[in-house]
């Protein structure tokens, strides 16, 4: 299967009239983390105004074309223009005609699997369609509340784990160290980084042209590098992308003092941060302990043939 060059050219205009579209379904962010491996199909009305939009990254694996969310975008969404005199009937009614329209339009894979923003809720046409759905969560943390109340939500051993007075923090931006760490966590895993370190290095290049960044590294007291944590900030909402820690060091401490260090800096000018999501007890028993709010996700996916689907199922 190829990419339509022209559903790209046509969703990177549409974008260009988007400015407040989240960053992970900007065109920008979805060519860099899918280089022309990605395309979007449209709904338009009879005057031919865009009204439906649902772009999705092209992948292959081990030989088998798949439609999924781009390497280390932690949400895909699908945009539908909203009328806003409707009468809710009519926003529910017309909501899932445009989405039933851009599912019928989307390429016949092997396999198509979505990971999709919290704010996106209505899977009905999906599901109506052979889809089948998974519920996952995420920790949202509200950052309009204050440091004082954040700090006093906090598990007690979370507070004095942030307190640690043997760690700083050092802010530059190195994406060659943030990949070392990387390939020392997925070595924990047994597996390894899904990506290059060419790819790190040029996304955190591009980034900062469209939305800010930050990068957190924690150090010990004999300045070792022993946790680094990439952040980026779309709408006045932060989200943790991704992280490494070194291979013989516990990152529970470790992740407190870095989380605290980050909800200190972005306070002041970010809403919230979103914590990208986790199933793993230990990572999500962190995220609750430091008094972030559990929202659930839906990822939503649908094999060529009923195995396939099953199989997609069990790996999330």
């Amino acid at each position: 299967m190829t990419t339509d060059i022209n559903a790209r050219i046509k969703y990177i205009e549409w974008c260009k009239s988007m400015p407040d579209l989240p960053f992970f379904i900007q065109a920008w962010y979805i060519q860099l983390c899918a280089p022309d491996q990605w395309s979007a199909v449209f709904e338009e009305n009879a005057e031919g105004q865009i009204i439906g939009v649902f772009p999705f990254s092209i992948s292959k694996r081990q030989g088998f074309t798949i439609l999924d969310n781009p390497p280390l975008s932690p949400f895909t969404n699908i945009w539908i223009n909203q009328f806003p005199n409707d009468s809710n009937y009519s926003k529910v009614s017309r909501y899932r005609k445009i989405l039933n329209a851009l599912i019928e339009k989307l390429p016949q894979t092997i396999l198509q699997k979505f990971r999709f923003h919290p704010s996106f809720k209505d899977w009905v046409p999906f599901h109506q369609t052979g889809y089948q759905q998974r519920t996952r969560y995420t920790y949202e943390l509200d950052l309009s509340q204050g440091t004082d109340s954040i700090w006093k939500n906090m598990a007690r051993r979370v507070r004095q784990e942030a307190g640690n007075e043997n760690l700083y923090i050092d802010f530059k931006k190195d994406s060659s160290l943030l990949y070392t760490l990387m390939e020392q966590s997925f070595k924990k895993q047994y597996n390894s980084v899904p990506v290059s370190s060419a790819y790190i290095d040029s996304l955190m290049q591009t980034v900062p042209d469209h939305i800010q960044d930050v990068q957190l590294t924690v150090m010990n007291e004999k300045g070792v590098p022993e946790l680094s944590q990439y952040v980026v900030i779309s709408n006045d909402i932060a989200y943790t992308l991704f992280s490494g820690t070194v291979t013989k060091t516990s990152q529970k401490s470790l992740k407190s003092f870095m989380l605290w260090n980050l909800v200190k800096k972005l306070q002041p000018s970010c809403n919230s941060i979103n914590f990208c999501g986790s199933m793993i007890p230990e990572v999500e028993r962190r995220y609750r302990h430091f008094g972030a709010e559990q929202v659930p996700y839906s990822i939503i996916y649908k094999g060529k043939y009923p195995p396939i689907t099953y199989v997609a199922g069990t790996r999330f």
